[in-house]
């Protein structure tokens, strides 16, 4: 909540401060009570209980060393809690913001299983001015997931492998076999260094120059398959200076090339854990020709697509 009340353009520096001194001390509690969640079905007057006891617990912890700061927690919070002064109605602003967009959150991770539409009400509590576009805008993105959803099962093929072993060849080869789409991340993020009106193409650019993953935040339904591409790193490195003369890219450099193969060497085999957890996983000889490779991951796609036909 702190960070949310320090976003909030144009209001008075000493409320804004006061504010994030509120808000801080607010989560405070919830940090020692724990992340409570809708999905815990603990009624809000009892959340709000637990973590103002929570506050006072710290509170005695803290005085014998600062009585002070002890003082001004427990101030905050009964500020917060008495909801009179303009301070007090701005972060319970926030705090009723941060809750929506919590529920929609929990929404998004149960795959839109739960419905916490009745979060949605609490907009009639954000009454700073200030955060009343936010909250439209929010439930806005939520009719929005919402009239989204995927109501059919959909099977995922994930392709994983390091630079040059091949992994957009042979995407595009099962496209051509198949009535699948090829999705590359990749892709998707060097076009959006090319776009103008975004926002974050200096830090995708800065963050594969220097082959750093970029954050992701995504949920997927549906059925997982995973075909990871394995070869030499001599082979790797042979392609990839073929495709350096021609391609553009701008992590197609001798640099950026060993800094990605370490980097895919590093973080690749907790990704290989995780897919493995998720469902059926190959590991297919990547070494060979584009022919030979392919012979190899058709007769994975085709033992999927029967599987999934089913």
């Amino acid at each position: 909540m702190a960070v949310m009340v320090w976003m909030i353009p144009e209001i008075d520096d000493e409320i804004r401060m006061r504010a994030v001194k509120m808000a801080l001390a607010h989560d405070m509690g919830e940090a020692i009570v724990g992340d409570i969640t809708p999905s815990d079905g603990v009624p809000r007057d009892e959340k709000l209980l637990k973590e103002r006891l929570a506050l006072a617990y710290l509170a005695c912890l803290i005085r014998p060393v600062n009585p002070s700061f002890a003082d001004e927690i427990e101030e905050l919070w009964s500020e917060f809690e008495a909801g009179d002064s303009k301070t007090a109605q701005l972060v319970r602003s926030v705090d009723a913001l941060e809750c929506m967009h919590q529920a929609v959150v929990y929404e998004e991770r149960s795959q839109l299983v739960k419905d916490l539409g009745e979060f949605m009400e609490l907009e009639t509590k954000v009454s700073a001015s200030e955060l009343r576009d936010w909250a439209k805008c929010l439930k806005q993105e939520r009719d929005t997931l919402w009239s989204s959803k995927v109501t059919q099962d959909l099977t995922f093929l994930f392709i994983l492998g390091g630079p040059g072993v091949g992994k957009g060849t042979q995407c595009a080869r099962i496209t051509q076999d198949t009535s699948s789409v090829h999705i590359s991340v990749g892709d998707l993020l060097r076009e959006e260094t090319k776009s103008t009106s975004s926002g974050f193409a200096d830090f995708i650019k800065d963050s594969i120059r220097n082959s750093v993953i970029i954050p992701a935040d995504f949920s997927i339904r549906g059925r997982f398959f995973t075909i990871l591409l394995k070869c030499s790193e001599e082979v790797q490195l042979y392609r990839l200076n073929r495709r350096s003369e021609s391609s553009g890219r701008i992590d197609d450099n001798d640099d950026s090339i060993k800094k990605r193969l370490r980097t895919f060497s590093q973080e690749n085999l907790k990704i290989e854990k995780h897919l493995q957890s998720k469902g059926p996983f190959w590991t297919i000889d990547a070494n060979g020709s584009v022919d030979d490779v392919y012979t190899s991951i058709k007769v994975v796609v085709d033992e999927i697509t029967k599987d999934a036909s089913q």
